[in-house]
């Protein structure tokens, strides 16, 4: 009886003990994983690898639009701070770690950099510095000789030189074949000339897309 008793008494007891204590200490533990794992676990506690720097997708050396548009890849939900010459704007980079945005280019050189701070605070080394020319200026261009309403006669002047100057490092084409422009911008191109009038369109093109364009006219007779 005693025995029945006393197993009777601590089977009550027990019951008690994990109603009044069991049941709220459980929940208090479920209540403490559940939170942990809402807050990212100790990877994100304790995160102090930094993120790498931003990828900017390729930008001009020279253009002639004063709009430049910047696109680029991080960490995903990383702050990118970029540095546009003596500016700094600061971008949340979006799902996929994708961010974008724009400038106003300056007449000259111009230059941009970005880094990436994660949500721990860890920030990234620097980016490459980009340069990028802004001109819309159009080239100069000058045809030397030989002078546009020139006539020339016989077969020793059927062969004639164009010879002119532009702007140093443009291109430059005559009724669209490609000339070889010098460092100081010099360029010359032999022709033949045909019975009567002969028109040559000669184009040059600066490094950021400018263009000025000239017609030539000479007459020829055999």
């Amino acid at each position: 009886m005693r025995r029945s008793f006393l197993f009777i008494f601590l089977t009550i007891a027990s019951i008690v003990f994990l109603i009044g204590m069991g049941i709220p200490l459980f929940m208090k533990v479920s209540n403490f994983v559940d939170s942990f794992r809402e807050d990212g676990g100790p990877s994100s506690i304790n995160d102090d690898t930094p993120p790498p720097p931003p990828r900017l997708e390729s930008l001009p050396e020279y253009t002639n639009e004063n709009k430049l548009q910047i696109d680029g890849t991080t960490e995903e939900g990383a702050t990118v701070t970029i540095h546009f010459n003596d500016e700094i704007k600061e971008i949340i980079a979006g799902s996929g770690g994708d961010f974008s945005t724009s400038f106003t280019l300056v007449k000259g050189e111009n230059t941009v950099f970005a880094y990436a701070t994660d949500k721990a605070g860890n920030k990234s080394i620097k980016s490459q510095t980009y340069s990028i020319s802004f001109d819309n200026e159009p080239p100069d261009l000058e045809i030397i000789k030989p002078s546009s309403g020139e006539s020339f006669f016989g077969t020793q002047q059927k062969q004639l030189s164009i010879e002119g100057q532009t702007e140093g490092e443009a291109s430059v084409t005559i009724n669209d074949r490609v000339v070889v422009v010098n460092s100081s911008g010099k360029f010359n191109l032999p022709v033949s000339l045909e019975n009567g009038e002969n028109k040559f369109m000669i184009v040059s093109t600066d490094r950021a897309g400018n263009k000025t364009e000239l017609e030539l006219v000479v007459s020829y007779s055999s």
